[in-house]
């Protein structure tokens, strides 16, 4: 954008110096046009006074628009090395910041790529985890079977065990109540 308007500028100038050449060339045909009435008309050794101050008038009239037209492209050159000085510090800075991106971006890819295998790492621990969890998992599933296969072998041993010791008592009572009862028919009789 800023190259575009640096060459408008520099056809501007090239115009603007055209037409301050075409105005040198006219005044310089005006000039050479008095010098050749003066040469070709040996019989009047001098203009009238009109030819004369019309040669004058046109003279300064285009002295004139010469001094405006050099003006004008001076004015033009000093605008173009404005636009030109303020294109190159616009391109400085945009050098300056598209350095400054790109070094913000290498830090961000190295960040990106840092991520990455940091995401890599926990995929593969995630993984080994899974893995471990899994194992021991099923290896607590099949100790539960196990358990609960020893819980029902000890629960059917406790009730065989439960069933004996309530046979037992029933067992001890039965004898205990038999000796109570001879135990006393014995006194009974000692007694009479």
């Amino acid at each position: 954008m800023l190259r575009r308007k640096l060459i408008e500028k520099e056809r501007e100038i090239d115009r603007i110096q055209g037409e301050l050449a075409t105005a040198k060339s006219k005044t310089k045909g005006i000039r050479d046009k008095s010098v050749e009435r003066r040469v070709t008309s040996p019989t009047s050794p001098t203009l009238n006074n009109q030819e004369l101050e019309a040669a004058k008038a046109e003279l300064r009239r285009v002295q004139e628009e010469v001094a405006k037209l050099k003006e004008e492209c001076a004015r033009q050159i000093s605008h173009a090395g404005e636009q030109i000085n303020k294109a190159k510090e616009s391109t400085e800075s945009l050098e300056k910041r598209n350095y400054q991106l790109s070094e913000s971006n290498k830090t961000l890819l190295g960040h990106i790529e840092k991520f990455k295998k940091d995401i890599s790492t926990m995929k593969e621990h995630y993984e080994a985890i899974q893995d471990d969890f899994v194992l021991k998992n099923s290896n607590l599933m099949s100790e539960k079977e196990k358990l609960e296969k020893s819980r029902l072998v000890l629960a059917k041993e406790y009730d065989t065990i439960e069933k004996e010791l309530k046979t037992l008592r029933e067992t001890f009572n039965t004898r205990q109540d038999t000796w109570i009862k001879e135990k006393l028919a014995i006194e009974v009789r000692r007694k009479i």
